[in-house]
């Protein structure tokens, strides 16, 4: 039996074989003006590919509040207005993106971003991630860490990088 291909600088199997044919586009996004810097271009991959786009936001899955000595967990009513407000979000992104003539969906996630931007694209392996980083390189990537560089570790799939302005 072959082995399946292997990605070269990383040697894992890749899940998209290099040619097959790219039938979803997935835009990762989390409010910010850096994040959407990449739906306009993954819009026009998607309306030349006749693809769907998709805008994911992810939610995290814990978030602490610093209170005097003690870090409280989030309440559940906290969890529902942040993915209340995430919907709210990407369906105004989504209008911009259909007004263009290209079908959007929104999806929002809860969980760590780049383990759930890369099982959104995991779950439909003919998907393009198309993203936007600061490419910051240093102590900045040390520190912030970069969301958009696990994403291309963690995602066995083709991932494009928009360095924003």
């Amino acid at each position: 039996m072959k082995p399946p291909p292997r990605c070269s600088p990383c040697g894992r199997p890749e899940a998209v074989p290099p040619g097959a044919p790219l039938r979803r586009v997935l835009v990762p996004l989390d409010g910010s003006d850096l994040a959407e810097q990449a739906v306009q271009p993954a819009a026009e991959i998607a309306r030349r590919l006749h693809a769907p786009l998709t805008l994911l936001q992810v939610v995290p899955s814990e978030i602490e509040i610093y209170m005097g000595s003690n870090y409280v967990a989030y309440l559940f009513d906290i969890l529902d207005q942040l993915k209340a407000a995430a919907d709210e979000y990407l369906d105004a992104q989504a209008d911009a993106v259909a007004a263009v003539g290209v079908a959007c969906e929104v999806q929002v996630a809860v969980g760590s971003a780049p383990a759930q931007i890369s099982e959104a694209a995991r779950v439909n392996p003919d998907t393009l991630i198309v993203l936007s980083s600061h490419g910051r390189s240093g102590l900045g990537r040390a520190v912030l860490g970069s969301v958009a560089d696990r994403v291309i570790h963690e995602s066995h799939g083709p991932v494009l990088v928009i360095r924003a302005a």
